[in-house]
């Protein structure tokens, strides 16, 4: 059997995509290898940052709570006058 200038080719561009594509694995596994810990300290983060902004909310909840409990005792009060 004669290898043509083109069965050559392929040959050669098969071999270089095996490698090519070997190395860029290589290369991703890396990489992955080490976002890994970055993405696992932003998740901290972002959940630290959401426990953070839900205790920020806390002084307005307590005074909605008091604003309304005045506004009841008002509401009652003003009641008992007006049945008096």
């Amino acid at each position: 059997m004669i290898l043509t200038p083109l069965d050559i080719l392929y040959i050669t561009l098969s071999i270089f995509a095996w490698i090519i594509w070997t190395l860029l694995a290589v290369v991703l596994f890396k990489v992955i290898k080490i976002l890994w810990p970055i993405e696992e300290m932003v998740w901290y983060y972002n959940t630290f940052k959401s426990y953070i902004s839900t205790y920020k909310q806390i002084p307005l909840i307590v005074k909605e709570y008091v604003f309304d409990f005045i506004e009841n005792i008002k509401n009652k009060s003003w009641n008992k006058k007006v049945d008096d």
